[in-house]
């Protein structure tokens, strides 16, 4: 293999929200080559990633990057792919990822930035895409070197272990976009937070805080399942526990075969054995249950009819599928063998953790197993029979998508009494989400009249196979968030981001005083630690990163006020992907020359990510020219101007738009704090109400801020005027 081109991935940083480089979190790595390769080789390089892993080239994946405009700027193209590759390659992984970007370093230099879903996936994507963008930069090489192919290999395997699976990547989907909050609890497991503070909710997959544990105990356990459904007037098939083969057979005589034989506890179809037609099977039936050491055995009566999930959540029946196992079709022309083959063409089909993005579009491969093989010779067919034309043969005995089955969509075709029958099953188990597993041959007919009985109650129903055969996702994913937030709620609680200045941790504890003043229970976290209400728990400096993210994670917290500083800023971004209101309360050159940011114009772009985050309202300083040049870029959000001068031009200007202002106004002890909306003029507060301290001048600039954030909050003016006369700097926490 030719020598590689010197690329080196530089600085890699991960922003948890929106940074100094783009408006989404996202992984940034430095890309350097000496020399750098034309944009033409970058772009015979891309063509080449491509030809290599066709699967990037999928249209759900990030497009490729369009080089063309980039002719003449070779580093961009460089960044530009890496960025993309950085995301197609958690993508490979099953990452979702869809945002990509470049950004210009301060020295001149190009920085590449994707999505992510974890840190640590991200990082070996990025530092994997570089390798490769290095080999195809080389020569056009027509197969992955070794090694690289064992990066790739180890990298898919990690990802696909740590990602989210499509039902929980399509739950958090949605959740975004109702505007609910997400977070990952932990990067090696699949937990989820919805939500923040004192409305948040845990999820994971479909199990929620709402969930029943003892009734999902009960559910897992066959042997009790059958029994409740039994005591409430549901039928169910007549079944016998089991530890040896002569009471097996006893039990199969007694009932008559074929029987089922399963596990008494239950994951899935593991170990269940459908069809049971002799003795010679029962052995293998039995021995395929105890093999899945999930307690003990039982033989379970047959019933006849197709297997359909019906989906219940929060009380109401949302989905009924009818489950057809997996089948070919006979033709008279082509062996089983052959018309299993003709069935895998299909392109929907491929292995469970294949390359493909869209996961939950992903079919299994029909493959030859002990089950079908017991299929086909309970049929008297083998794999080298020619069916006659229209004869199905059955090739499993249970219906899953995980075995190649298929799904037909039949919620508007359920009886009246048998959705009668789910939702009463959800009740008694006490669970917020169940599948229960209906066996009938039609679901339109009432189990009262043409039989029909339940076999399995899921505590945990999976989506997957319901994405897969087109069953309506946003019925299925409304009815589950409007579980935990009904409509309007997105379980978001009042946040005050404020960007670091000398007067900023002051302020942000009076703004924390003032909300606890109107009954809300308040996170801050500020330079001087973390409090509660009043209630200290951290003393080291939380203006910003994992410290003031963390408070979102504390079910007490009904409001919270962070005070961000801009090393927080540089470094990880916003902690929040949004605050009600961002407050800038000066834009000084007190913090230049601090990592490539150096002039009062790039501290300004730093501190304006608060108010690019502001979803209410953005608080900003009048008398600060600076301020007033950001206010130029905030399209998105009203502006609360404050001014110790009621006179000054840009609140006289805003004042006269309508617009919201908090200056002084009078002179002496006279002098109040006075909000103005339109028409609506309001002292909150004279200056003789403030608790008096040393620097008087000080406090009241403080003061107004924390006014103008109060009310840009929408509390009441009492409370303002209460908080306002009790706020002490020197307040003592526990």
């Amino acid at each position: 293999m030719s020598q590689l081109p010197t690329i080196r991935l530089g600085d890699v940083s991960i922003y948890t929200g929106r940074n100094i480089h783009c408006g989404f979190p996202a992984i940034a790595g430095g890309v350097e080559c000496v020399p750098v390769p034309s944009a033409d080789t970058i772009a015979a390089a891309q063509r080449s990633l491509v030809r290599l892993l066709p699967e990037l080239a999928s249209a759900e994946f990030v497009p490729a990057p369009d080089l063309s405009s980039l002719a003449s700027d070779a580093p961009a193209a460089l960044g530009a792919t890496l960025a993309w590759l950085t995301a197609q390659l958690q993508n490979l992984g099953n990452g979702c990822v869809s945002e990509v970007g470049i950004s210009r370093a301060a020295a001149g230099g190009v920085i590449a930035l994707s999505g992510y879903q974890i840190p640590e996936v991200a990082a070996q994507a990025m530092q994997l895409a570089t390798a490769l963008i290095a080999a195809c930069c080389a020569a056009v090489v027509p197969a992955l070197e070794s090694g690289l192919q064992q990066s790739l290999d180890g990298f898919l395997e990690l990802a696909r272990s740590r990602h989210f699976d499509v039902q929980t990547h399509a739950v958090v989907s949605a959740a975004r976009a109702r505007n609910i909050p997400h977070y990952r609890l932990c990067s090696a497991a699949r937990f989820v937070q919805l939500g923040q503070g004192v409305h948040l909710q845990h999820i994971y997959e479909t199990v929620s805080d709402r969930t029943s544990e003892a009734g999902a105990k009960i559910a897992h356990n066959k042997v009790a399942t059958n029994q409740l459904l039994r005591n409430v007037g549901v039928p169910v098939p007549a079944q016998i526990a089991v530890t040896t083969f002569e009471q097996a057979a006893a039990a199969a005589e007694q009932f008559g075969y074929p029987v089922v034989v399963k596990p008494t506890h239950g994951l899935q179809t593991r170990g269940v054995t459908v069809g049971v037609k002799n003795a010679r099977e029962l052995m293998s039936a039995l021995q395929a249950a105890a093999g899945v050491r999930l307690g003990g055995v039982l033989v379970e009566k047959f019933v006849p009819g197709y297997h359909h999930r019906l989906t219940v959540i929060d009380g109401r029946l949302v989905t009924a599928v009818k489950w057809i196992p997996a089948h070919v079709v006979g033709d008279g022309v082509h062996t089983v063998e052959e018309l299993i083959a003709i069935v895998n063409r299909d392109p929907r089909r491929g292995d469970a953790h294949g390359y493909a993005f869209d996961f939950g579009r992903q079919w299994a491969r029909l493959a030859p197993n002990p089950e079908m093989s017991r299929m086909l010779n309970a049929q008297d067919y083998g794999y080298s029979s020619v069916p006659p034309p229209g004869r199905i043969v059955r090739l499993h005995g249970t219906a899953t998508v995980a075995s190649g089955g298929d799904g037909v969509d039949v919620t508007d075709q359920v009886h009246p009494e048998v959705r009668e029958m789910a939702e009463l099953i959800a009740r008694a188990f006490k669970l917020d989400t169940v599948g229960v597993d209906y066996l009938t041959d039609d679901v339109a007919h009432s189990y009262r009249n043409d039989g029909g009985a339940v076999c399995e109650v899921n505590a945990c129903p999976g989506f997957q196979g319901h994405f897969l055969i087109g069953v309506d996702r946003e019925k299925i994913l409304d009815a589950l968030l409007q579980r935990d937030f009904p409509a309007g709620q997105t379980g978001r609680v009042p946040v005050v981001a404020i960007a670091e200045s000398a007067r900023a941790g002051t302020v942000a504890r009076m703004v924390a005083h003032l909300l606890e003043a109107s009954g809300k229970t308040t996170a801050l976290a500020y330079s001087g630690g973390v409090t509660i209400s009043t209630r200290r728990i951290r003393t080291d400096d939380s203006a910003g990163g994992e410290r003031a993210r963390a408070v979102m994670f504390d079910p007490r917290v009904e409001a919270a006020v962070l005070e961000l500083s801009c090393a927080s800023l540089l470094a990880t971004g916003m902690p929040v992907d949004s605050c009600d209101v961002g407050a800038i309360l000066e834009v000084d050159g007190a913090h230049r020359r601090r990592d490539g940011v150096t002039t009062v114009d790039e501290w300004g772009a730093l501190k304006s990510l608060v108010t690019q985050s502001a979803s209410r309202y953005a608080v900003l300083n009048a008398d600060d020219a600076n301020c007033v040049s950001i206010a130029a870029r905030l399209l998105h959000v009203p502006i609360c101007w404050v001014s110790a001068r009621a006179d000054n031009l840009v609140v006289k200007s805003h004042r006269d738009a309508n617009g919201m202002t908090v200056t002084i106004e009078g002179e002496g002890g006279d002098a109040a704090i006075v909000m103005a909306e339109g028409a609506q003029r309001q002292r909150i507060a004279t200056l003789r109400d403030l608790v008096p301290v040393e620097n008087a001048a000080a406090r009241t600039g403080d003061a107004m801020f924390a006014v103008a954030i109060a009310c840009a909050l929408g509390l009441a003016h009492a409370d303002i005027q209460a908080g306002l006369a009790t706020f002490r700097d020197d307040r003592r926490v526990d």
